[in-house]
């Protein structure tokens, strides 16, 4: 099948990218737990055995970037073992994964989008700064190969 996961940071795009470039595959989206004390693997685990192997996905968001968001919003820490075994999971369940970070520098129109969620830009800039720095150097430890696409 034609597996696909897509990551980046908040309002860089995901959303209109999959839908442009994969409108015949099914999307799952990955969010926080929505339950306190729900662990972020525990729940896209479950997700993940509901679905199809013979059916196409995109994931918007994957479990490659749970380390980052869960340390950063909910103080977990998720090892980089948890992590490559997820994917490890995933690929043995669904089959080939092939992964996409969308990448977009800072700039006054990603300044705009997130001026409509908060006011706190400063706070967003620095996180949007740290996913990236993050993300470069786990995707290079991933057992998915991801390609950066710039946006």
């Amino acid at each position: 099948m034609n597996n696909v996961a897509i990551i980046g940071y908040d309002r860089v795009g995901k959303t209109t990218y999959l839908k442009e470039n994969f409108p015949n595959h099914i999307r799952v989206h990955f969010t926080a737990p929505k339950k306190e004390g729900e662990f972020v693997l525990d729940t896209q685990k479950a997700t993940l055995f509901g679905l199809d192997s013979r059916r196409d996905y995109v994931f918007d968001r994957f479990t490659t970037e749970s380390p980052f968001f869960e340390s950063l919003y909910r103080g977990i820490y998720i090892s980089h073992q948890q992590m490559v075994d997820m994917e490890r999971l995933f690929i043995e369940t669904l089959g080939k994964i092939d992964g996409i970070m969308l990448y977009r520098p800072w700039d006054s129109e990603l300044e705009r989008r997130h001026l409509e969620e908060t006011d706190d830009i400063e706070t967003r800039y620095c996180e949007h700064i740290s996913y990236y720095n993050y993300m470069f150097e786990k995707i290079k430890k991933s057992v998915i190969n991801w390609e950066i696409v710039r946006v």
